[in-house]
């Protein structure tokens, strides 16, 4: 729309941009910072995957994996579980090591670990892997996600057991 003479320039909302930008008047003009115009932006368009591109690598939080610290550990999983679908064929170098996370029962966030391990898998199109780590994720490994990745798991589920329940049937058929 066009601007109307005396119209306030600080009316941002109705410009469509976000109305938490930081602003200044500067000569009658509307001068956004550009770095919080940037992120406001990206944050309101992408929501929770905005955190994937604060990285251009997920080299440095993997190498938070190595750290002995188990809150510094944490921390790095919390990011790479964002970064996953993303940054997943560098993820899926350390997968090993999430793999260890995941079995050691003293972890605190060995589901989380478990979850990343298994989407690393599903990526890398590894599905017998990514079902069994799917399946120890706990509360990150949501069915009710409607995502490619939950639908490939189930899927990969419900073959394995249809699989199964032939197996048992043809053996019990065979021992009669």
């Amino acid at each position: 729309p066009k601007r109307r003479k005396g119209q306030d320039l600080c009316s941002i909302e109705a410009s469509g941009l976000p109305s938490n930008a930081e602003h200044t008047r500067t000569s009658g003009r509307l001068a956004l910072t550009s770095i919080n115009l940037r992120e406001t932006m990206a944050t309101e368009v992408l929501g929770a995957q905005h955190a994937a591109f604060e990285h251009a690598s997920a080299a440095g939080v993997l190498a938070l994996l190595d750290e002995d610290d188990v809150d510094i550990q944490r921390h790095s999983l919390q990011q790479l579980n964002q970064m996953v679908d993303f940054f997943w064929s560098e993820i899926s170098d350390q997968v090993a090591v999430l793999e260890e996370m995941s079995e050691d029962e003293a972890f605190p966030d060995r589901d989380l670990a478990a979850s990343i391990a298994s989407k690393c898998y599903y990526h890398l199109e590894e599905y017998d892997d990514a079902m069994r780590l799917a399946l120890t994720a706990g509360k990150y490994f949501d069915i009710n996600v409607d995502s490619e990745y939950v639908q490939t798991i189930v899927a990969k589920c419900i073959d394995e057991y249809i699989a199964l329940r032939r197996t048992e049937a043809t053996a019990a058929t065979e021992a009669d």
